[in-house]
């Protein structure tokens, strides 16, 4: 056969210096160079693969690869025999490969095989696997700063602190009715709650809640035998955003968890995880390179094809949950910190037992909204925490983008919180290393970490090795697939840091550009020499943001609004045209801090979509809901016609909404419903009453509703009874767990049933008494966490 030239070969670059031959990798890679593209698709047919996976081959960027891969698969390739294998290649004519196959099987076999005497048994090497991983975690769970500022290094469970936690009950996807978000007291509740019992979970949250740490904690308490740890005799935790091109798990496992010189192979790893229980910890599945790769690994255990006896714990962003879970999934959420896990954190972790420093963080988080919001992030809470304590001039910080410009300056003075204004941060121009973060984003599988050579290329040695050294950026040891090779691959701090910077970018390309939202796909910003949208593949450049979804990277937009006041207006604006965006436009018009007077078109526009404020919002979400409605209240021109409270009322004095405690405004003449769903709240007489009488204040209300909430059995007759009836308002209740619902009679006071009018009974009422109360137990848990 003639001689194989590399660029004749699918894909030549992965041929190079092995690591350890004893791997079946190193088998699977000169496979994949022995064939070419033609070949193997004419081989694909041959063992009759479907239609779908040769499709796949053809599409595929690397079909060496995933052919190799699918052989090994489908048991065509395994650990004892490629004999099938050989035999098709000869059946094709490609007798040559066929014998390169079995001279570099037979290289690989002899390297594999040991003599009796050498093996050691299955026990000693469990023991030696074991011991192995415990020395690896506990240097992943050892030494650790909240922030490279941060001069104190922890232990994780000195750093971890238990923070909100509660599960999907039912079913894994959320359902219209089904669906119900349930409390756990503990995260160890996730192993130990038998309504949790399964094989496959996923526990999801937003960023900085803490779900990396949380994977340390559990994996700490394995090491030191801690219920319910002590239930598997192996925990494997896997960080998946170090596993680009991953070939198997089981390679994963020997070259991120054991030490480089370890004896154990792929095939011991393998034997050992089928014979033990086992519990398997996939850390950040929204950092995942392959995210979206049908046939790897991760996906496969993902589905519930792959570790079908070993239980799984999944942990990712909640914006960015496996579309192809297991049925059996069970979901768990975090919610970040509640004031019970702040004071805790403060106290023996920040203040060290000194009261007078835990008291100071507490009073200054209570006074100021920003801080506030952005300490029900755990890793936030850590940063806020510090700054508070060694620095005033942090206490006037009015936005997210303020807070974050401090946290960077805080980097770079490192060990002093007091920063001079001369600092690194005005001396380095990052551009280069905005324009990457903004552009690994901004791809249709994000990039999160580079190679080390190449970072260091494209920003420049100056500024990488200045942000290495303060600890924007991390470098950490990774293998590669296709090298075989180990290599520093960089990454940023945290995600959010990365956001940071690509907000950098943003704003400077939208503050130059317009911004234009492509039909169903997401937004685009459009050179401004570009005529037209449909012209643009014509004529001018065009930067498509479709990958930069406001519901996984928010901060990207929150920050570029807060960097640059043109580029504000301009994301403020089309992100308004989507309904589903419309928190994150609140948010960004809160980090613009500019008269609204500027974008009416766009206030009209939020104004005239129901307006939604949930116990759920933010702190900063809600004030930014009130601004607006007060704002467009006092302009009359600008009309609100839905507003719907879940969860969030407060009423006193004056209507409020919860947790913010912000008083609701009054709209005179344009409301036309307000809708009022307090799950299990019990609501007085006295309350019924302040609701009215709020209600009678708006002149165009045509419609009072209220959902799933017990009021008074019998409403009394006054003035704004009376105002509401003169003007044709209707008053609805449905207290669920019934087929309809009630309406308020004015001149009786009593509620009539919807169909025939009839009273509701003193029965019906005792019915509906204990229907609602089945939610208060959920609720009363709710309010504690707030």
């Amino acid at each position: 056969m003639e001689s194989i030239t590399p660029e004749h070969v699918a894909f030549p670059k992965t041929q190079p210096t092995r690591v350890d031959g004893s791997d079946i990798e190193t088998f699977l890679l000169d496979v994949r160079g022995f064939l070419l593209n033609d070949e193997i698709q004419m081989l694909a047919t041959a063992l009759n693969f479907k239609p779908a996976e040769l499709d796949k081959l053809e599409r595929s960027e690397d079909p060496g690869y995933m052919f190799v891969h699918l052989l090994k698969r489908k048991g065509v390739i395994s650990r004892t025999n490629v004999s099938v294998l050989t035999e098709t290649l000869k059946f094709c004519g490609l007798h040559g490969v066929a014998d390169d196959v079995n001279n570099s099987f037979e290289r690989y076999q002899s390297q594999t095989k040991l003599e009796p005497r050498e093996a050691p048994d299955k026990k000693e090497k469990k023991t030696q696997f074991v011991t192995e991983l415990k020395n690896k975690y506990k240097n992943l769970c050892g030494g650790i700063q909240p922030a490279p500022f941060l001069r104190d290094k922890y232990d994780i469970d000195e750093l971890f602190v238990e923070s909100g936690i509660e599960f999907l009950e039912e079913n894994c996807q959320e359902g219209r009715d089904k669906a119900k978000w349930k409390g756990l007291k503990k995260y160890k509740s996730v192993f130990t709650d038998p309504r949790l019992k399964s094989k496959r979970r996923i526990i999801d949250g937003e960023p900085g809640y803490g779900k990396s740490t949380l994977a340390l904690q559990i994996t700490h308490d394995w090491c030191k035998e801690l219920p319910p740890m002590t239930d598997f005799e192996i925990v494997i935790l896997l960080r998946l955003r170090q596993f680009r091109n991953l070939s198997t798990v089981y390679s994963a496992i020997k070259r991120c968890l054991l030490p480089k010189d370890s004896k154990l192979t792929e095939a011991d790893i393998e034997s050992i995880l089928d014979n033990s229980s086992t519990l398997i910890l996939l850390d950040g599945y929204d950092e995942y390179p392959d995210r979206g790769k049908e046939d790897t690994d991760i996906e496969l255990i993902i589905r519930g094809d792959m570790f079908l006896k070993q239980e799984v714990v999944l942990t990712t962003r909640t914006s960015c949950l496996p579309p192809n879970c297991s049925r059996d999934t069970k979901r768990i959420r975090l919610t970040g910190f509640d004031d019970a896990s702040r004071k805790v954190y403060v106290r023996t972790v920040v203040a060290r037992g000194c009261s007078s420093v835990a008291d100071k963080i507490s009073e200054f988080i209570k006074l100021n909204p920003v801080p506030a919001d952005l300490c029900r992030i755990p890793l936030f809470f850590a940063m806020i925490s510090y700054m508070v304590n060694k620095s005033e001039r942090f206490r006037h910080l009015k936005t997210v983008t303020q807070f974050f410009r401090h946290v960077i300056k805080c980097f770079h003075s490192h060990k002093d919180i007091k920063v001079n204004e001369g600092n690194k941060e005005d001396e380095l121009d990052h551009s280069k290393l905005d324009e990457a973060a903004f552009e690994g984003l901004n791809d249709d599988v994000q990039q999160i970490s580079w190679g080390k050579k190449k970072l260091r290329g494209k920003i420049g040695k100056e500024l990488y090795d200045e942000y290495v050294r303060i600890g924007i950026l991390i470098e950490e040891e990774c293998f590669d697939y296709d090298s075989l090779e180990y290599k520093i691959e960089t990454r940023f701090f945290h995600k959010l840091f990365g956001e940071w910077f690509a907000a950098h970018h943003l704003a400077k390309l939208a503050a130059q550009s317009e911004v234009e939202f492509e039909p169903c796909s997401g937004i685009q910003i459009q050179a401004a020499d570009t005529p037209q949208p449909q012209q643009a593949a014509n004529s001018g450049k065009v930067y498509s943001l479709r990958n930069l979804n406001p519901h996984d990277v928010h901060y990207v937009y929150r920050y570029a609004c807060g960097l640059n006041y043109g580029a504000a207006v301009k994301i403020i604006k089309h992100l308004a045209t989507k309904k589903e965006y419309d928190q994150y436009t609140l948010l960004c018009m809160t980090e613009w801090g500019g008269k609204l007077e500027a974008i009416m078109k766009t206030v009209t526009t939020l104004c005239s979509r129901q307006i939604h404020i949930s116990d759920r919002n933010s702190l900063l979400l809600q004030r930014s809901t009130v601004e607006l409605m007060e704002f467009a209240s006092s302009r009359q021109v600008i009309p609100i016609s839905r507003v719907v409270l879940l969860n969030c009322l407060d009423v006193g004095s004056t209507l409020r909404v919860r947790p913010s405690n912000i008083s609701l405004p009054v709209i005179d003449a344009s409301l036309t419903l307000l809708w009022i769903n307090e799950l299990g709240l019990e609501i007085t007489e006295k309350d019924t009453s302040s609701i009215l009488q709020y209600s009678a204040k708006c002149l165009g209300l045509k419609k009072l509703l209220f959902w799933y909430c017990l009021l008074p059995q019998y409403i009394k007759v006054g003035e704004s009874v009376s105002a509401l009836r003169s003007r044709h308002v209707e008053v609805v209740w449905i207290p669920g767990g019934s087929d309809g619902n009630y309406h308020l009679n004015f001149e009786s006071g009593q509620w009539e049933y919807w169909r025939d009018r009839k009273p509701m009974t003193e029965e019906q009422y005792q019915q509906h008494v204990e229907y609602v109360r089945m939610w208060s137990e959920e609720r009363n848990q709710r309010l504690g966490e707030d």
